[in-house]
């Protein structure tokens, strides 16, 4: 149910406005400083501007003006306050950059303001419109008595009392209304749009609850250059994860990665909303839908993301969905239900637009194909029925897009943070307006969104939500709170719009994902710290988890960066122990005996492992021997028992595992020759020889006797 499709356009008019306009360069000592009061006219007003003036001493900019480009650049920083009312002063700030080679002298302040609150979006797009004129009534004219000299750029202060824009401001007319500003000096002329919000002083019966969402976990290019630096994916910290971090102050609702936060809790205030992530992200597009191998890694990424907050301050909703779009399908949403989930946030072109009008962020998604949808219906109580229907929230095109600071149009007149600003402002006052009841809407910064602000952006949303948080008619309303309001409408997950995310590679990646995790937990064995194997810096563990991410999608990759860090470290582990074994043909005489294999450890951590010996036939029989342990570097021989059970020539197989049985070092062959018989035919001729030895003996000894006894020799 997308609401506001125009506003999504009107977001990318008004920043696109958002470019500073070039600075001059700056030498020592070549500092101009001009401070003026206007000058006394028929229509000026008894205020006072402050600027100064900073020249450079060869008169030419650092930048180079495009041929466009004005010849005298005004450019708003900010407006204050971002919501005035009738008794305040309105205090504009920025900067005047000169690139004529004259002196830009004693302008002529005008302000120009649009002449009817706009009550719809369209109406408050058209203040922008490049192809259109501004539908302005001059209320302001005064002179300003600055000096800025040519090739110089000016920081500039005006303050201008409401009174003196020369409108009401009353219940039936508050809100937006553009704003031009121009300063004239000759027949150069500086202008400048934005828009300002009026309300009265007694307040109105309007109230939006606005919940912002934003994401706080590492990008594709982030996870990239952790694996490739060798550090451990199980903590990944950036200046921007650490800045957007720093927005949960500010009142909007943060899905957190756990993954970004460090192991102490102290980074996040204890009231912030948060919704929790999958442990990396674990994709929620593609894992519910690939099979019991996605289910797999899902509720393993789960279960690890709220056990990483357990023992903290927070207790974070971990049973909302947010799969990353697009994707999102009838058949993902039936998935989720049956994974657990008991909500769910859609972008704003998940479904169909709504009505014009309709800004409630809050509907219901009925799992039945057949389910007609309906608008206006109170129909949940904020809770799954896995039968019937789950709660969503949809994402307001327009405001989302002003949060997310985007805008392609380069062009001169208020910096990107003022036009974010005062756009969000002024679009939450028409929202009010053209619903003209309580309504609820969702600003969601989405995951590419985020990963392309900087902490500079980071502290412009903090600006940002702390305006809307001070405009009277709105309420920053946590994420699981819109969730459980009543649903404004019902719809078919059937009317999901998007295609599946699942493609034969990500689905091979989530299979390989699982096959790998089961070697690792095999190979683990051997080792004293299960999380570490050889070669590899980090957990295998952690390393498999980012295979699955979101991140990797929505920048154009698979993951198989991560699957082939681990496939790396497995490959080195396997071949870990070297194995020596006689090199030449190994002849048994006897039944029983023993064989030497040497065992060396390559690796750099100890390891248990377990030696096999198997015959290729079965004229031997090979006895069990205890596992062995190894330190790293240590060579050791092992004596494997062996008993001959027929005689003959036969093939051994060695191979070395981990207890669990993974493979730890190249397999070897050698060559045994069974005569055990040969010892039994030795042993009869020896017992043979020593009988006739005996019977010799004997008759000797007789015939001896004999003659002693007669004394005649026979």
């Amino acid at each position: 149910m997308t609401r506001g499709r125009a506003a999504a356009r009107l977001a990318r008019a008004l920043l696109g406005l958002a470019v500073l306009a070039p600075v001059a360069a700056l030498t020592p000592g070549a500092a101009l400083a001009a401070t003026a009061a206007p000058s006394a006219g028929p229509t000026a007003s008894p205020t006072s501007a402050t600027a100064s003036a900073t020249a450079s001493a060869s008169g030419s900019a650092t930048a180079t003006q495009p041929d466009d480009s004005p010849a005298v650049r005004l450019t708003l920083s900010d407006l204050a306050p971002s919501v005035a009312r009738p008794s305040d002063t309105l205090r504009l700030t920025g900067t005047i950059t000169n690139a004529t080679d004259q002196a830009f002298v004693d302008p002529v302040l005008t302000i120009g303001v649009q002449q009817v609150v706009p009550r719809t979006r369209t109406a408050l797009e058209r203040w922008f419109a490049e192809d259109s004129a501004p539908t302005a009534r001059l209320e302001l004219t005064r002179q300003e008595s600055l000096r800025v000299e040519a090739g110089a750029t000016a920081a500039i202060v005006l303050d201008v009392p409401v009174t003196d824009l020369g409108f009401p401001i009353r219940f039936d007319n508050w809100g937006a209304r553009g704003l031009e500003i121009t300063l004239t000096s000759g027949d150069v002329q500086a202008v400048v749009r934005t828009v300002g919000v009026f309300y009265p002083e007694e307040g109105v019966e309007a109230a939006l609850d606005v919940g912002v969402l934003l994401p706080v976990t590492p990008s594709a290019t982030e996870w990239t250059d952790t694996l490739e630096a060798g550090g451990s994916p199980a903590f990944v910290s950036t200046a921007r994860t650490q800045a957007l971090l720093d927005v949960a102050e500010s009142g909007a609702t943060l899905a957190v990665d756990p993954v970004v936060l460090p192991d102490s809790d102290g980074v996040l205030p204890a009231t912030a909303p948060l919704l929790t992530l999958p442990w990396a992200d674990a994709d929620e597009a593609v894992l519910p839908v690939a099979g019991p191998a996605g289910d797999e890694l899902l509720a393993r990424a789960r279960e690890r993301a709220v056990a990483s907050f357990a023992g903290t301050r927070w207790t974070p909703s971990s049973s909302v969905a947010w799969p990353a779009s697009p994707g999102v399908t009838a058949d993902l949403v039936q998935a989720l239900v049956d994974d657990g989930y008991d909500g769910l946030v859609l972008a704003d072109d998940a479904l169909p637009a709504a009505p014009l009008g309709t800004a409630d962020a809050r509907v219901d998604l009925t799992l039945a194909g057949d389910s007609t949808s309906t608008a206006g219906t109170a129909s949940s109580t904020g809770t799954a029925d896995s039968t019937d229907t789950l709660p969503a929230l949809v994402a307001d095109a327009g405001l989302s897009d002003t949060l997310a600071g985007t805008g392609t149009v380069p062009h001169a007149g208020v910096t990107a943070a003022l036009a974010q600003r005062q756009l969000a402002v002024a679009t939450t006052a028409v929202v009010v307006q053209e619903t003209q009841a309580p309504t609820e809407v969702l600003a969601m910064v989405d995951r590419t969104a985020a990963a392309a602000l900087t902490p500079q952006d980071a502290r412009a949303l903090e600006d940002t939500l702390a305006a809307l948080a001070s405009a009277p008619w709105v309420n920053l309303t946590d994420v699981p709170t819109l969730l459980a309001r009543p649903a404004a409408a019902t719809t078919a997950a059937t009317d999901l719009t998007a295609a599946s995310a699942l493609t034969p590679d990500l689905q091979g990646v989530v299979d390989d994902t699982v096959v790998q995790a089961e070697e690792a937990q095999r190979l683990s064995s051997a080792f004293t710290d299960p999380e570490q194997l050889a070669a590899l810096g980090t957990g295998v563990t952690d390393t498999l988890a980012v295979a699955p991410s979101a991140a990797w999608r929505l920048g154009g990759q698979t993951g198989d960066l991560a699957l082939q860090r681990v496939s790396d470290a497995l490959a080195t582990a396997s071949t870990g122990v070297a194995v020596a074994v006689p090199q030449s043909l190994v002849s048994m005489l006897a039944e029983e005996g023993v064989i030497p294999l040497s065992l060396t450890n390559t690796l750099e951590e100890t390891v248990t492992v377990h030696v096999h010996v198997r015959p290729g036939q079965a004229i031997l029989r090979v006895e069990d021997t205890p596992d062995v342990t190894l330190a790293p570097g240590q060579s050791e021989t092992v004596r494997v028992p062996v008993t001959a059970v027929a005689n003959g020539q036969t093939t051994l197989t060695v191979t070395v595992t981990s207890p669990d049985g993974a493979p730890m070092a190249q397999t070897s062959r050698f060559t045994v020759r069974v005569r055990a018989e040969w010892e039994s035919v030795g042993l009869g001729i020896a017992a043979a020889a020593l009988a006739v030895l005996l019977v010799l003996g004997l008759i000797r000894t007789i015939r001896r006797g004999r003659r002693r006894a007669d004394g005649v020799p026979r």
